[in-house]
């Protein structure tokens, strides 16, 4: 992903009910993509959001409202249940949880990289959302309270994992 655009959590809310309302789940709606928006946080009453209902439980909201923004981009790459093998050469950029990686070396030398791996995402046909995501099958035909509190707890989870590896 290419961030374009930040914004804080709450402006993130009210430029989703404006310009992107697809991005506030509503898990009444049997089209997957409508179930699934990251807009999960509604800021209108106060800087206390109300969580809508959504793939994350009430055990992801700490975490979820710990960030300060919402990152945006017109160009971003999900592979979904058809991963892409990375080159080699591109493994030093690899992020393997949650989250992002930060460079601070001095001598930037993770620039080369970067651009070997702008080369190597751009040969794919523009941005977006390719295949299907791995895990649609388990919201579609089962999009009930249990389906999604399984997946809220696994992201709990990962996100505990993920807090450990940045501390060490």
């Amino acid at each position: 992903m290419k961030v374009t655009d930040k914004k804080t959590l709450p402006e993130y809310d009210k430029y989703c009910l404006k310009y992107l309302k697809i991005k506030i789940p509503n898990w009444k709606s049997k089209q997957f993509d409508k179930k699934m928006g990251d807009c999960i946080y509604d800021y209108a009453k106060s800087n206390n959001p109300i969580q809508r209902d959504g793939i994350h439980g009430k055990s992801n909201k700490r975490k979820d409202i710990s960030g300060k923004y919402s990152l945006l981009s017109k160009y971003f790459y999900y592979f979904g249940s058809e991963p892409k093998l990375i080159p080699k050469k591109l493994y030093a950029l690899i992020h393997t949880t949650q989250g992002h990686k930060i460079f601070t070396d001095a001598k930037n030398t993770h620039k080369k990289s970067i651009k070997q791996f702008e080369e190597w995402i751009s040969k794919f046909d523009g941005s977006g959302v390719f295949p299907e995501p791995q895990l649609k099958y388990r919201f579609e035909n089962n999009a009930d309270k249990d389906c999604r509190i399984s997946c809220s707890n696994e992201r709990l989870k990962n996100d505990t994992k993920d807090k450990a590896i940045c501390a060490k």
